[in-house]
């Protein structure tokens, strides 16, 4: 919980970026088929402003009569999305039966650091250190259609982090996860369908240990936490096709 010492920062900025995507799909025979996908990495430079929300103690406003510093600014981050590989492939066992997996990598190791930039030139940069690492998303599943309308899906999957133990942050305490699905689509008529899914992520436990001596803490404080996870999501949707 926020104390009497305890200050705030909200940055809120905006950017455009463009990237390309490209696939290939080979059925090297029928009921066969083995894909692959290229996601390219996409660079932002986000523009925008920096409000800041003293502490009840009166420090930041001491410091800032005295240095220039946690006045309301504009502020900038440049950051680059990952690339993205993906294989997939798609296997029928009979005429009710399918198996499916997917394989993905995403390069995430070219993420260091996020650094936010002020114009105010008496504000240091805001350093938080990533140092992130490359990871994979493995993922098996299964379609069954018992009748023509209805089709019945369910699956599961592995999802690495990225983020070493080291340099976890409140910002994303993320870890290992993994995913159990399930779902189905009923077919009403020839032009529409409704699809419903649901979804639990068992996320591996993870642990934060910052402390003031970090590159960018100085005023950030120690913090030692521990994060218990869990999701679950459910979707139900409509298709229409012509």
């Amino acid at each position: 919980m926020p104390t009497a010492r305890d200050g705030r920062a909200e940055l809120e900025g905006d950017s455009l970026g463009v990237g390309l995507v490209a696939g290939l799909l080979w059925e090297p025979r029928e009921g066969t088929r083995l894909g692959v996908g290229y996601r390219s990495q996409v660079r932002h430079n986000l523009r925008g402003d920096v409000d800041f929300t003293p502490d009840g103690a009166g420090i930041a406003a001491t410091l800032s009569a005295l240095t220039g510093r946690f006045v309301d600014t504009g502020a900038e981050a440049r950051i680059t999305l990952p690339d993205q590989l993906s294989f997939g492939l798609y296997q029928e066992l009979g005429e009710d039966l399918a198996v499916v997996a997917e394989a993905q990598l995403t390069h995430w190791s070219l993420f260091d650091e996020l650094r936010v930039r002020f114009d105010n030139p008496a504000e240091a940069d805001s350093v938080t250190e990533e140092n992130l690492e490359d990871s994979w998303f493995f993922a098996l599943g299964a379609l069954w259609r018992p009748t023509g309308a209805l089709t019945v899906r369910f699956g599961a999957a592995h999802d690495q982090t990225p983020i070493r133990t080291r340099y976890r942050t409140p910002r994303i305490p993320d870890n290992d996860r993994w995913w159990l699905a399930a779902g189905l689509s009923w077919r009403v008529g020839t032009n529409f369908a409704v699809d419903l899914a649901y979804t639990h992520i068992f996320v591996e436990d993870s642990r934060v240990r910052l402390t003031t001596a970090g590159i960018g803490n100085t005023f950030r404080g120690n913090l030692d936490a521990r994060y218990d996870n869990a999701i679950d999501i459910v979707t139900l949707a409509g298709r229409i096709t012509w």
